[in-house]
């Protein structure tokens, strides 16, 4: 199967079409599992119709970083387990917004001043 892209900041819900044969099929309990280096996340599933598993998977923003995690659809009857379905899921969120400062030096303007140091006295002009 083919990797899953899932939001990582919304609610997402996951179906599946599930056959179990058998001639005593006990009572399915579902799991899809999330796998990390370190971390597992498991979600139960719920029959949502004939051979339709419905999962809903809350936002994992705060549990899970952007990436890709491993998955597994589990099935267990009885005492017997079944992973029938691995894939991987690619996580991310939906908008992503950043900012970024830019800081530019300021160029001081170019200006000239002038100022009167003395003033002269006009000179006195004598009559005969």
């Amino acid at each position: 199967m083919s990797d899953i892209s899932l939001s990582l900041d919304q609610d997402n819900e996951l179906r599946f079409n599930v056959a179990i044969e058998g001639s005593k099929p006990g009572t399915p309990k579902y799991r899809l599992v999330f796998e990390g280096k370190n971390l597992s996340y498991a979600f139960s599933g719920q029959q949502a119709g004939q051979g339709e598993v419905s999962f809903q998977i809350p936002s994992m923003k705060n549990m899970l970083k952007e990436g890709t995690y491993r998955a597994n659809l589990e099935v267990m009857i009885d005492d017997r387990y079944f992973s029938p379905l691995s894939f991987d899921a690619l996580f991310e969120e939906s908008v992503k917004v950043t900012a970024e400062s830019v800081s530019r030096p300021v160029q001081k303007k170019v200006g000239v001043t002038a100022s009167i140091a003395t003033a002269a006295q006009p000179a006195k002009k004598i009559l005969e």
